[in-house]
């Protein structure tokens, strides 16, 4: 049952990267990234984090089967398309259509901030049901770093959530994305807990017993809703200037790293996926943990 993963990258900094890409390496046949870069025209070329992602790639895949995809013709997923949705909905596209290459019978999707616990073992089960897709259950409470939450709960989604689904369906349809934010797609997608992620969209990768680290964790959250504040801007016309944009970015990111831990940061009530404490690199050399 060949399995090839796909993400796209590029819209905002990737320090989860290599660690997404080790917690399903030895679980899929393939991996395809799509490194986009920064699509804003307040950066030079020297600025896109194409060598971010590339020199992250090159840290995990000891075995050559990450295919990176650089400059990637966008208009082979369709003009019309891109006229109406964000770079991550293109992104999904175009790795799904790479994929084609290689065959593959399923294809598993997840954000580069995503990152799949050890259960991810269990996604071959899933290939022997009758059901043309699925979404796993992240976990969504931890804040600044993975080890740490606020307010003191975990919440959990399925929404959102890294999508497992039979490639081109029954019936042999493209795979298509949408959406500027969350992409998705209208493949069936059977919510299933079998396999579960953490989402650490507002975390900075920080070891063990280390303290937080709030100046990158900020670093982290400009470029997030730089990335996002520009795409909205760019999509529905809004004739921001780039000095809003920068504004409403930092003022973002201010919220989410200073005012919301004022009350102080909690214990993760769930530990973070094993890959997190075990080191990426560590973690693709020994394989799962026992």
């Amino acid at each position: 049952m060949k399995i090839v993963g796909i993400v796209t990258v590029g819209t905002y900094p990737v320090p989860w990267l290599k660690y997404c890409l080790a917690s399903i390496y030895h679980i899929v046949d393939r991996i395809i990234v799509v490194n986009s870069g920064y699509n804003f025209p307040y950066f030079t070329e020297y600025d896109h984090p194409l060598a971010d992602a590339t020199h992250a790639i090159k840290q995990i895949d000891i075995n050559g089967k990450i295919d990176e995809v650089q400059h990637a013709r966008f208009e082979s997923c369709d003009l019309v398309q891109s006229e109406r949705e964000g770079l991550r909905a293109l992104g999904g596209t175009f790795a799904s259509e790479y994929a084609r290459k290689y065959s593959p019978e399923w294809l598993l999707q997840f954000d580069s901030d995503q990152v799949f616990f050890a259960n991810v073992r269990n996604i071959h089960q899933l290939t022997t049901k009758d059901t043309d897709g699925y979404q796993f259950l992240q976990y969504l409470a931890y804040w600044i770093t993975p080890w740490h939450c606020i307010p003191p709960e975990l919440l959990s989604s399925y929404s959102d959530g890294a999508k497992f689904y039979r490639y081109g369906g029954k019936g042999g349809e493209r795979q298509w994305w949408l959406g500027e934010g969350g992409i998705m797609n209208y493949r069936e997608q059977k919510p299933c807990d079998l396999v579960t992620t953490a989402h650490f969209r507002e975390c900075y990768p920080t070891p063990k017993g280390q303290p937080p680290d709030y100046d990158s964790a900020f670093y982290y959250q400009f470029r997030r809703a730089m990335f996002h504040l520009f795409d909205r801007n760019r999509l529905h016309k809004l004739n921001q200037s780039m000095q809003d944009i920068i504004v409403g970015a930092f003022n973002v990111a201010k919220e989410a790293v200073y005012e919301r831990t004022k009350a102080g940061l909690f214990p993760a009530p769930i530990p973070p996926p094993e890959v997190v404490e075990i080191g990426p690199e560590k973690y693709v050399k020994e394989g799962f943990p026992k």
